[in-house]
């Protein structure tokens, strides 16, 4: 079916099914591109397809940012291109469009490329090369940054450090990542990557026994869940956690306020943390405690077996 472009009414239009980044609308950028689109018009149509959701309704491929801007605008219609594209050819096209953009960022990238792996497990990464038109040295280094711990994806999404240390950050096991984030934000990245190997080498050398066993222990990342129903209801009705948690915390501002008891709902504020961290130690030792006795367990039914097959005049 041929391409259309038709001016498609804004309140039949949905937002993609995955949406690669988010519509930022405090960004300059975009500040300026609704300012942009206000003053002489949209110039770009975006891109859609027709939705699965909801006869007659579309949704977009490519344009969310102007998609947005027109709907702060209150249009009534948007150009539009219309394609026809499966979620697999979506996410193509989106990586496709933002890879020419500095402000997309890499973790995102990431995101998108093993969203598309998954979609697709026979993909291999010189087709997915070819189809986003990037080498793949680049896509196995960009899906190395899912390596990072979330703290340090997001300071390379900031900006705070470079692609270079970060791609040799990733490289290394998360509880050695804890203990050279500060060096990878304040090094060049030449010195960065030297020191990295220099580390690398030491704790081999120093730790050959142990090396296989600590070198990919896991450090501990907390995890949210949803709090019961019946507490939600209860701390709504007669305030019985949250006062305590504000002064526990010495909560003054509104917004410390509403991001604390957003983390309390999800088992993210610092009191259920500790209770996490406490856990996943009782666990971790409860495990090396039962791996140890079937080892031992193992070992004595193997001697015990040894003696049986013996002969007499040597047992």
């Amino acid at each position: 079916m041929p391409e259309q472009l038709e001016f498609i009414p804004m309140d039949r239009i949905y937002p993609p099914y995955l949406l690669m980044r988010l519509v930022d609308r405090r960004n300059l950028a975009y500040l300026e591109l609704r300012d942009s689109i206000k003053a002489v018009g949209l110039l770009s149509p975006i891109c859609v397809r027709h939705s699965e959701r909801q006869q007659g309704w579309y949704e977009i491929i490519a344009g969310m940012w102007r998609w947005s801007c027109c709907s702060d605008l209150r249009m009534r219609t948007i150009p539009a291109i219309i394609k026809e594209a499966d979620n697999t050819t979506v996410l193509k096209m989106q990586l496709m469009e933002n890879a020419v953009r500095a402000a997309t960022k890499p973790v995102e990238y990431a995101n998108q490329m093993k969203r598309l792996f998954m979609a697709d497990p026979s993909m291999k990464f010189a087709h997915l090369s070819a189809e986003i038109k990037k080498s793949p040295i680049w896509i196995k280094k960009m899906l190395g940054l899912l390596n990072l711990f979330p703290d340090a994806q997001q300071m390379v999404d900031r900006g705070e450090i470079l692609l270079s240390s970060a791609y040799m950050l990733a490289k290394l096991p998360k509880w050695m990542q804890t203990e050279l984030i500060e060096e990878a934000v304040f090094m060049s990245a030449k010195e960065f990557c030297a020191l990295c190997r220099e580390r690398l080498l030491e704790y081999k050398q120093n730790n050959r026994q142990d090396y296989q066993t600590n070198y990919w222990k896991n450090i501990f990342e907390p995890h949210p869940y949803m709090q019961f129903y019946r507490v939600l209801v209860a701390e709504w009705k007669h305030h019985a956690v949250g006062p305590a948690l504000l002064v526990r915390n010495n909560i003054i501002k509104p917004i410390d306020a509403w991001n604390l008891a957003l983390a309390w709902v999800l088992h993210m504020d610092p009191d259920n943390l500790i209770d996490q961290e406490q856990r996943a130690k009782e666990k971790l030792e409860q495990t090396q405690k039962n791996t140890k006795k079937r080892a031992d367990d193992r070992h004595a039914r193997f001697d015990t077996t040894l003696i049986e097959k013996m002969p007499d005049e040597l047992a």
